[in-house]
């Protein structure tokens, strides 16, 4: 008996062994997205209290005291960081080296504006280590962005701990407001 076609047999096919293998390395680094889009939604929501910050201080100033403040920039400037954030949300390339380049630039800010700028260094120091893992990095390049669409059944989603951070950041700016 030589081979013979047995119709019983499994398929001997590629495919699903390159799909198994998709699925496998997609499960590898299925953590390290969760966190990434976890950082993502953090500098949505921090971006988001910025820009409202900063419309608040507008009113105040030009309604309330009359004086001249015109605060278009520094709020185009905050959309920098929430398009940076969507972009880590959605695992796209191009956020990563947006967010990286915004890290930097706060890092140096925080450095020029020493001793209150050392929150800003500890908030975009980790986020900087993180972008420049190694992980990291494979997830935002261009290999694992086409293995992203080969696995469409596999859902990524944040990572626990932004829960918790959020609503410890919004009760740290309700307990602000409400003691002015």
């Amino acid at each position: 008996m030589g081979e013979e076609l047995n119709p019983y047999a499994a398929p001997r096919s590629q495919v699903l062994a390159d799909n198994a293998d998709d699925v496998r390395l997609r499960q590898e680094f299925l953590r390290t997205e969760s966190h990434l889009k976890a950082c993502g939604l953090l500098s949505i929501y921090v971006s988001i209290l910025a820009i409202m910050a900063r419309v608040v201080l507008w009113h105040l100033l030009s309604r309330e005291l009359g004086m001249s403040y015109k605060p278009w920039l520094e709020i185009a400037i905050g959309c920098l960081p929430l398009i940076a954030g969507m972009g880590l949300y959605l695992i796209k390339r191009w956020a990563g080296m947006l967010a990286g380049f915004l890290a930097v630039l706060s890092i140096g800010v925080g450095l020029a504006h020493l001793p209150a700028g050392i929150i800003e260094i500890l908030i975009q120091g980790p986020l900087l280590l993180f972008l420049l893992n190694t992980k990291t990095r494979r997830i935002l390049s261009r290999d694992y962005q086409s293995l992203i669409r080969r696995t469409p059944t596999i859902k990524s989603h944040a990572a626990a701990w932004i829960r918790p951070v959020i609503v410890i950041i919004a009760l740290v700016v309700i307990v602000l407001c409400v003691s002015r």
